[in-house]
């Protein structure tokens, strides 16, 4: 009798801590990146529809369909603000908040990501030439003019800076110090140096390294499984790589490094070719870790003008959902 009532227990305090976990976990992201926005860096300001191009409501409806829950919209520091200090474009602020309210009327939620690498005109973020405090100004900035729209997920600071000689740690705080000086109630997400490379974050981000008087910060890193950590997949998959061994081996410093400093975190981007089928074992066994670790994500990408040729598209090709999309959907549902 004493055995069962002991086992009885065990289950039910199982039970209660799968609930738990599942209640925490009931809805982490899982989303896209619209690409687009940040097209043609080269070319400041650029011309819309020209030089780049916001998503459109189409593109937001067939994630939607395809049960993405959010997603992580590219733009850049130089169309958004042309003058440091100075006011945003109004123009290029109006197409972003056209894309919030459209992703409001498909009840998606928006991250909005500074797709700057760290840089502003080719500028490292932090020098003398591009201060840390312009960094805070233009996060201000952006706060004021969307933190009550009621798609915004999360102010993305920065895309993948990188090589900026120790400065960057103390640049986000200046973003963090920046959305809180207007806005107290949603999420920052905070890229990490070195590309943002899940693999080797705990060596280029030693321990956390900003402080939100919110608590709503969430570390970003990213994660791809080509030879050079790239995404570029420039050359066949190796027939003896263990592909999921190789998925665990490329995330699990930072789920371990979120785990040890008791942080959230995300993956703002990862992918994998659709034209060689072999990849699709790493898309499952990421999806797996991820589900795992309560590990949000955001697939890249989906959006405007990508061509058939790219081989991490999501967007179907004569209506046909990409081998990547059709693993996904059977996730999603």
């Amino acid at each position: 009798m004493f055995k069962v009532i002991i086992f009885i227990l065990i289950q039910a305090y199982w039970l209660c801590s799968t609930a738990a976990m599942a209640a925490e976990c009931a809805l982490p992201e899982r989303g896209i990146n619209l690409a687009g926005a940040e097209f043609g860096p080269g070319r400041i300001p650029g011309k819309v529809n020209y030089d780049y191009r916001f998503p459109t409501a189409a593109k937001i409806q067939y994630y939607d369909e395809a049960r993405f829950n959010a997603i992580r919209l590219p733009f850049i520091w130089e169309r958004l603000q042309p003058v440091l200090y100075g006011a945003l474009d109004p123009a290029y602020l109006a197409l972003i908040i056209k894309f919030l309210d459209d992703a409001s009327l498909q009840n998606q939620h928006v991250l909005l990501d500074l797709h700057n690498y760290g840089r502003y005109r080719g500028n490292i973020v932090g020098t003398e030439a591009v201060p840390a405090k312009a960094f805070r100004d233009v996060w201000k900035r952006l706060a004021q003019a969307v933190g009550n729209h009621r798609a915004l997920l999360a102010y993305g600071l920065m895309n993948e800076p990188h090589d900026t000689g120790g400065r960057w740690h103390q640049v986000a705080q200046a973003g963090v110090d920046g959305v809180r000086m207007i806005d107290p109630s949603h999420y920052i997400y905070v890229a990490g140096d070195g590309w943002s490379n899940a693999h080797r974050w705990p060596s280029v981000n030693p321990t956390p390294f900003v402080t939100d008087p919110s608590g709503l910060v969430v570390y970003e890193a990213h994660v791809y499984f080509d030879a050079d950590y790239s995404g570029r997949y420039l050359t066949s998959l190796d027939d003896t790589v263990n592909l999921p061994l190789l998925v665990e081996k490329r995330l699990q410093p930072f789920i371990d490094w979120l785990a040890k400093y008791g942080q959230r975190g995300v993956i703002g981007e990862w992918g994998v070719p659709g034209n060689d089928p072999r990849w699709l074992l790493a898309l499952d066994k990421f999806l797996d870790v991820a589900d795992q670790n309560c590990l949000g994500w955001f697939y890249w990408a989906g959006g405007m003008w990508w061509s058939d040729a790219y081989v991490l598209s999501l967007e179907p090709i004569n209506g046909v959902d990409r081998p990547q999309m059709q693993q996904i959907r059977q996730r999603l549902q």
